[in-house]
C-alpha cells in the first residue's frame, strides 16, 4: 500500500487504520473528515507531508507518531486539541505552527521531534502539556503566548539549544 485516498464518505479515520503501513507515501484526506483517530497512521515511515482538512477538529492519541519522513504538516483552525504523542517522533518536521484554535497541547505532543527548529504557539493556547517539546534539539527560541496558565513538566526537556523564551518570564 503506497497510496491513499480517503473518499467524501468517511467522516472519521479509525483507531490504528494505517499504523504501521510503512510503505504509505501518497496521503489524501477528504474535506468529509471531522476527525483522526488513535494511533491512526503511526509508524508511516514514508508520508513526507500531509495537507489535514480544515473540517478536521480532532487529532487523536499518536495519530501521526513515528511518521519520521513528514516534513510538512497543516495543522487546521478547527483543531481545539491536539492529543497526547500526536505528532511525536516525527523528526524530519521542521517547523509547526499551531493555529489560534488550539487551546491545549497534550503529553509529547511533539516530543523527539528533533529536526523542529520553528514552532509558531497560536494565541488560544492555554495548556501546553507535560514533556510537549521534549528531545526537540533543534529549537533555539520559542513564544509562548501570554494565555498560557499551565506548562507540563519537562516540557522543553533535553532542548539543548534552546536559547531564549518570549512571554515565559512568569514561569521562571
Amino acid at each position: 500500500l503506497s497510496s491513499v485516498t480517503i473518499p467524501s464518505g468517511v467522516t472519521f479515520i479509525s483507531n490504528y487504520l494505517f499504523m504501521d503501513s510503512r510503505a504509505l507515501t501518497g496521503l489524501t484526506i477528504s474535506s468529509a473528515v471531522t476527525g483522526i483517530g488513535i494511533s491512526s497512521f503511526a509508524n508511516c515511515y514514508a508520508i513526507t507531508s500531509i495537507d489535514i482538512p480544515d473540517s478536521v477538529t480532532s487529532i487523536g492519541n499518536s495519530a501521526f507518531n513515528g511518521c519520521s519522513s513528514l516534513t510538512a504538516v497543516t495543522i487546521p483552525s478547527n483543531v481545539t486539541y491536539l492529543d497526547d504523542y500526536a505528532f511525536q517522533h516525527c523528526s524530519g518536521l521542521t517547523s509547526v505552527a499551531i493555529p489560534d484554535s488550539v487551546t491545549s497541547m497534550g503529553r509529547q505532543a511533539f516530543g523527539w521531534c528533533g529536526g523542529l527548529t520553528s514552532v509558531t504557539i497560536g494565541s488560544g493556547v492555554t495548556s501546553i502539556g507535560k514533556e510537549a517539546f521534549r528531545g526537540c534539539i533543534c529549537i533555539v527560541s520559542i513564544t509562548i503566548p501570554n494565555g498560557v496558565v499551565s506548562i507540563g513538566g519537562g516540557c522543553f526537556a533535553y532542548c539543548r539549544f534552546l536559547e531564549s523564551f518570549f512571554g515565559i518570564n512568569k514561569y521562571i
